[in-house]
């Protein structure tokens, strides 16, 4: 429902704000529509180059998680600025399990990403995807 309304919004008007924009971006990630979200983050990237920053890269980092490149995943968040949020700790732990789950890791890599891991287990504890999605869902509407 939210990614149809989404839909409808962007083809609506000929240049639909950030938000709209950001919001079906967001929907095509979470349904693996890759080729749609790709096309959606480029278009933010070049229509609003200069714009809330840290939703477009954290957009392009759930992008890369979903694709399964989750250590793109984590050197695409380092960009992020403000590191104390719900979603830059959600993408972290997300492209962390991955890669610890998916990659062949040096000791001292996989030692360093499993203590980050642990840390943002306890800080997440208790956080429900369904907070997550509502807190996203505001935060793009009035960030």
């Amino acid at each position: 429902a939210e990614q149809a309304a989404a839909k409808k919004a962007v083809a609506s008007v000929s240049s639909p704000p950030f938000e709209v924009i950001a919001q079906l971006a967001y929907c095509e990630i979470e349904l693996v529509n890759l080729p749609e979200a790709s096309e959606l983050l480029a278009r933010l990237d070049r229509e609003y180059r200069n714009i809330r920053q840290d939703i477009r890269i954290a957009l392009r980092c759930r992008f890369e998680i979903a694709q399964g490149h989750y250590s793109n995943a984590l050197a695409l968040s380092e960009q992020i600025k403000e590191k104390n949020t719900i979603f830059y700790k959600t993408i972290r732990y997300d492209a962390l399990r991955g890669e610890l789950l998916k990659s062949v890791l040096k000791d001292n890599v996989r030692d360093v990403y499993q203590n980050e891991l642990s840390k943002l287990e306890g800080e997440l504890v208790g956080f429900s995807a369904e907070q997550f999605l509502e807190r996203c869902s505001y935060s793009l509407a009035y960030y």
